[in-house]
């Protein structure tokens, strides 16, 4: 004959199977955390900045740079910077726009090669830490 179990056997049997579950769920999120982080930021695509002008005889001096029309917002060029545990945070710095054709806008000299901010998936504003699409850069 099969013995029967206590209440005390299935309250054991009950609480390890919980505590296996509890572990095995913690150690999923806590592994897949920095992939769960990512999704929560917003999505940019970036562009680097160029050195140049739009009409080859520029009644300005020197060479200006180049970035997207779209990284500009009124009179600052949206860009981003790594921070020290390397993710890329959103910076603005005021420009004085000198000549746009729609797609590219020329702007008093900037550091070249910055990655200006073209397109976000969700609204951001300085500060934010943002995901960037790496195969637009």
């Amino acid at each position: 004959m099969e013995k029967k179990k206590t209440f005390h056997q299935k309250f054991i049997r009950g609480v390890i199977a919980f505590a296996a579950i509890f572990f095995i769920l913690l150690g999923g999120l806590t592994y897949f955390s920095a992939r769960i982080d990512s999704l929560l930021y917003p999505t940019v695509t970036a562009s680097f900045s160029n050195t140049g002008t739009l009409q080859k005889q520029s009644a300005y001096e020197g060479y200006n740079t180049l970035v997207p029309s779209s990284s500009i917002h009124g009179d600052e060029v949206y860009y981003l910077v790594k921070n020290s545990q390397g993710n890329y945070i959103v910076t603005s710095q005021p420009v004085v726009i000198l000549d746009t054709n729609g797609v590219q806008t020329e702007i008093q000299r900037l550091d070249v090669g910055i990655l200006t901010i073209c397109h976000s998936n969700k609204d951001i504003k300085v500060g934010d830490q943002v995901l960037v699409k790496a195969d637009t850069i």
